[in-house]
């Protein structure tokens, strides 16, 4: 038995293995990632389009991509008109044609179509005229009818600009439930822990998330926003920094804009940055 592990092949063996196990884990991570973007093909483009799908054209499609559909809600429960209705508008609004989204969206029953992108589209709109309490409302409805990530975090948007910080936090809560792994939505909820003046609270939810050994990409934002409210702005600079480099770009566009951040933007450290990058 010694002899056999003072034996050249075995060490060659040992080696492989050392080598081979880390490959086969990052390969199935990177299986796991791609089949978690095939079931959740979302394009997250911005705050007003968070969770609005990529429209489909394939006429055997319909537009709930969105993970908190509730059942029932299946392209086969849904007229193919009235699918692609909706599909068209949603591609209108990201085209910057609110009133072509607003045309076609009139006279569709969305409690019937059970579509939560309907929904949000519908809310997004009246947003967009400034009337944020019918868009309040509308993402209230949808909740009740199809809840998804999308209409949480519109409505926790609304109630955070209202003051509402709790009724916001438990929004994130229940977003997070349907979208565990959505980076925006983690940040915005330990960004609002902070806002609330949760510093510790937020400390200890990062440390505990860094235990847990995952990406700790999506909660880089949050330290910096801890930095920035203890004073320590040259460290906030160089967090931000190192936020552009490891988030993707709607990521990092999003999050600049959230106000635990960009109510520090005028301070001398911190000014440089938004300039560029604004």
């Amino acid at each position: 038995m010694v002899e056999y592990f003072k034996d050249r092949r075995y060490r060659q063996n040992r080696i492989l293995m050392v080598i081979m196990i880390p490959l086969a884990l990052v390969l199935l991570a990177g299986v796991g990632e791609l089949l978690y973007r095939q079931q959740n093909p979302r394009r997250l483009v911005g705050r007003e389009n968070f969770s609005l799908p990529t429209p489909n054209t394939s006429p055997n499609t319909s537009p709930n991509t969105s993970p908190g559909a509730m059942p029932g809600t299946t392209p086969s429960a849904m007229p193919d008109a009235l699918g692609k209705r909706i599909e068209e508008a949603v591609l209108a609004f990201r085209t910057g044609d609110s009133d072509g989204a607003r045309k076609l969206l009139e006279g569709i029953d969305l409690e019937k179509a059970g579509v939560s992108a309907g929904w949000e589209l519908a809310g997004l709109l009246k947003e967009r005229g400034g009337d944020k309490k019918a868009a309040s409302e509308r993402y209230s409805r949808g909740i009740a009818t199809v809840p998804s990530e999308g209409l949480y975090y519109r409505r926790a948007i609304l109630r955070r600009e209202n003051g509402e910080f709790d009724l916001a936090l438990d929004d994130l809560n229940q977003a997070l439930v349907l979208a565990p792994a959505d980076i925006l939505l983690s940040n915005d909820r330990l960004l609002l822990l902070i806002q609330m003046g949760h510093k510790q609270q937020a400390s200890e939810e990062i440390k505990a998330l860094n235990a847990l050994g995952t990406d700790g990409s999506g909660r880089v934002f949050a330290l910096c926003g801890l930095l920035l409210e203890d004073g320590e702005y040259a460290q906030g600079a160089s967090v931000l920094e190192a936020c552009k480099k490891v988030l993707p770009p709607h990521v990092f566009d999003q999050m600049l804009k959230n106000p635990i951040l960009s109510r520090h933007q005028g301070h001398p450290e911190i000014m440089p940055f938004y300039i560029k990058n604004l």
